[in-house]
């Protein structure tokens, strides 16, 4: 099997005679789906391999992404404008999400699955390393199955692998490019040199020296990894809060059921998840901008009222409506649930929402992009602080029915006036 090797800029300047051919390295940095690198082959029976500096940012998805696709790109534009019959396989991010046709789900329906990351590490930690971290990625390309997996060492001195394997139809061919989402990433390319001589013994003795550096290497990121062991089992405790992550999870496309006198006769109701991703984007940010502190996991839905006809329409008179739609499969109902309207502005407004029985309903006078989130606990355990704190303050300034300065100050009055009366009674006798 062949094999491309791409290595860290850095690192094929330090070895004065290398193995290797170095060649530019690209930088992609900034939101999501605002900076492409170029696409990568992948071949069958090939395996691909890149090293990357990563500058991630606060949330779990704050790093890189890989998209798989049907044609060689450039990255100077939106990757459909570049290919004729542009094709995405899948896309995954660096926090054991992705998607294609629905949340984890290659655009063929197949399964994607993830091992290690921040499964093994959990949100805080994962979120720590990947702020600055080097990733040594290879992609493996076997018929139509995929692996693509990443090594990931922080400044922090944590390390984790993540594993992720589907299968698509790959017939049309198969190449990688990667995707800032809120990050830095430098990729850097080092193919093998087709003109080196494996039987020259010079060469061979830097090739052992390399790899004595590597394993010295390896010690070295082990020992610090042992080192960080200790704070990482004390951050863990730390870091209770929950982590916000508005992951833009998918909802059953549920049936739904629309009601009130402002519905036009013979009128639908149909739910489809959003994957758009320029409206995933907007909504991402407004919750970003907004609702960081107030959501947990979301779902992204289209909801549209239709006549009998199947067009598209909007409740009479402007009027509200009540509609009612199945919990989303991937949320929590015991954890509250709020539901927002997305406004052609870009601005999230709240409804009125209610829970009940697997459903979830909310009054509305118009029909657009919503999103059903989870209300955080971090927001719950503020509430529940700022009552404590109302209540502690009721009690400083309610009345002090059981002080004792007043009641001594009425003692000493009633005794005087006992006083004044027995004297009173002596001079009579």
């Amino acid at each position: 099997m062949m094999k491309k090797k791409f290595f860290a800029v850095a690192l094929a300047t330090t070895m004065a005679v290398s193995t290797v051919m170095t060649a530019s390295a690209e930088t992609i940095s900034g939101a999501w789906w605002t900076s492409w690198s170029q696409g990568y082959e992948v071949a069958d029976g090939e395996t691909v391999e890149f090293d990357m500096e990563l500058k991630g940012g606060d949330a779990v998805w704050n790093n890189v992404a890989a998209v798989f696709v049907n044609g060689k790109t450039t990255g100077t534009t939106a990757p459909a404008d570049e290919v004729a019959g542009y094709k995405e396989y899948a896309v995954v991010r660096g926090d054991n999400w992705g998607w294609g046709g629905g949340d984890n789900k290659t655009v063929d329906g197949n399964d994607i699955s993830y091992q290690g990351g921040i499964a093994d590490l959990g949100d805080a930690d994962f979120i720590a390393t990947m702020k600055d971290a080097h990733l040594e990625v290879s992609v493996t390309r076997e018929g139509n199955d995929i692996e693509y997996t990443y090594t990931a060492i922080g400044a922090n001195g944590i390390e984790t692998t993540r594993t992720v394997n589907f299968t698509s139809d790959l017939s049309e061919g198969c190449y990688v490019f990667f995707v800032s989402d809120g990050s830095t990433v430098d990729i850097s390319l080092v193919e093998e040199d087709p003109s080196e001589d494996p039987t020259d013994d010079t060469k061979k003795d830097d090739t052992t020296e390399a790899t004595t550096k590597k394993d010295d290497a390896a010690k070295e990121t082990t020992t610090k990894k042992e080192e960080s062991t200790t704070k990482k089992e004390e951050s863990t405790t730390a870091a209770t809060s929950v982590k916000t992550e508005a992951t833009a999870t998918d909802a059953a496309k549920a049936g739904a059921t629309v009601t009130g006198t402002n519905v036009p006769t013979g009128a639908t109701v149909t739910v489809n998840t959003v994957t758009d991703k320029d409206t995933l984007a907007k909504v991402d940010k407004a919750v970003k901008d907004t609702l960081s502190s107030k959501v947990g996991k979301y779902a992204v839905l289209d909801i549209t009222m239709l006549d009998a006809a199947g067009a598209k329409i909007q409740p009479l008179n402007n009027g509200n409506v009540l509609v009612t739609i199945d919990v989303p499969s991937t949320l929590d109902a015991n954890k509250g649930l709020v539901v927002y309207r997305m406004e052609d502005n870009g601005t999230l407004t709240e409804l009125k929402t209610s829970v009940e029985n697997g459903k979830v309903s909310f009054e509305t006078n118009h029909f657009s992009t919503y999103i059903v989130a989870e209300k955080a606990a971090v927001a719950e355990e503020t509430t529940t602080a700022a009552a404590a704190k109302e209540t502690t303050t009721a009690k400083t300034n309610s009345p002090k029915t059981g002080d004792t300065a007043p009641v001594a100050a009425l003692m000493v009055v009633a005794l005087g006036a006992c006083g004044a009366v027995i004297a009173s009674k002596k001079k009579n006798a």
